[in-house]
C-alpha cells in the first residue's frame, strides 16, 4: 500500500497540528507452515556414492621427533584416554557419534552408543 502525495501532505499537516497521532502497533503475521519442496524426495540415492572421511579417534599423544624415531616393533604409545572410555566418531571433521571399541573376528571396530546433537541453522 502506497500513499499519494496528497495523502502524505494531509497526514503531515495533521501531525504538525497535533490532530492525528500515528498509531504504532506490533506487526502480526500468520503462523508459518512447512511446505514440501517441489521435486525433492526423501531418498539419499542421489548422494549415496559421495565418499566421506570417517574417523574413530582412540586418543592422541604428542611426541618429539626423537621419540618417534626411537619407536620399534612392540613399542607402546600411551594415549590420553583410558581403556573403556568412549571414542568419538567424526565424518569430515564433524562429530557424528560416540562409541566403544569392540573386537569382531580379530578386527577392531566401533559400536555406536550415542549420536551427536544436531546443531540447528544459526546455532554456534
Amino acid at each position: 500500500m502506497s500513499l499519494t502525495n496528497e495523502e502524505i501532505e494531509k497526514l503531515l499537516a495533521a501531525m504538525a497540528a497535533g490532530e492525528d497521532r500515528p498509531r504504532i502497533e506490533k506487526a502480526r503475521f500468520a503462523p508459518l507452515k512447512p511446505v514440501p519442496a517441489a521435486g525433492v524426495k526423501g531418498s539419499f540415492k542421489r548422494i549415496a556414492d559421495i565418499p566421506l572421511r570417517l574417523v574413530a579417534e582412540l586418543g592422541r599423544k604428542r611426541l618429539l621427533v626423537k621419540e618417534i624415531l626411537d619407536l620399534k616393533e612392540g613399542s607402546v604409545i600411551t594415549l590420553d584416554k583410558l581403556a573403556g572410555e568412549a571414542v568419538e566418531i567424526r565424518v569430515n571433521g564433524i562429530k557424528l557419534a560416540t562409541g566403544e571399541v569392540v573386537v569382531v573376528n580379530e578386527s577392531f571396530g566401533v559400536r555406536i552408543t550415542g549420536l551427536a546433537e544436531v546443531k540447528k541453522e544459526g546455532q554456534d
